[in-house]
C-alpha cells in the first residue's frame, strides 16, 4: 500500500502501467464522484415527494452520461500518448487498465496515486 512496485500484483508492475497510473490520477475524473452521486441519488429515491424525484433521476442520468463521455474521452487520450511513448507490444490491455483506474474512487485506489491532481508528485505519508 506505500507504492513500492515490487509487491504490486502482475497486472499491476511496469512502466507501462505506471505511466498510465500517474496520467489517470493527475486529473480529475467523474468516475471519482459517481459512486457517492449514485448512493445520494439511492437515499433521495426513497423520499416520497415527486420534486425530489424531480431533481434525483436528472441527476443521476447526467452524472452517468459525463461519467461515459469523460471515460471515452480519458481512453482517447491516454491511447495516443501510449502511442507516442511506447511500443505497441508493451500497452496490450493497457487501456482497459486505464478504464478501471477512471471509475474508481481517488481514495480507494490501488495501488495509491504516486502524483497529486495536476501531476504533482505527492508527499509520503
Amino acid at each position: 500500500m506505500n507504492g513500492e512496485e515490487r509487491y504490486f500484483p502482475a497486472r499491476d508492475r511496469g512502466p507501462v502501467k505506471a505511466f498510465i497510473r500517474d496520467f489517470i490520477d493527475s486529473r480529475i475524473t467523474v468516475g471519482e464522484v459517481f459512486l457517492p452521486v449514485a448512493f445520494l441519488v439511492i437515499i433521495l429515491t426513497m423520499v416520497p415527494n415527486k420534486a425530489v424525484l424531480n431533481i434525483a433521476y436528472p441527476a443521476w442520468f447526467a452524472t452517468f452520461t459525463l461519467m461515459i463521455l469523460d471515460t471515452i474521452i480519458v481512453s482517447i487520450r491516454l491511447r495516443s500518448q501510449l502511442r507516442a511513448r511506447f511500443e505497441p507490444g508493451e500497452t496490450k490491455g493497457a487501456i482497459f487498465y486505464g478504464i478501471l483506474r477512471v471509475t474508481q474512487m481517488r481514495r480507494l485506489r490501488v495501488p495509491p496515486p504516486r502524483v497529486g491532481l495536476g501531476g504533482k508528485p505527492r508527499k509520503p505519508k
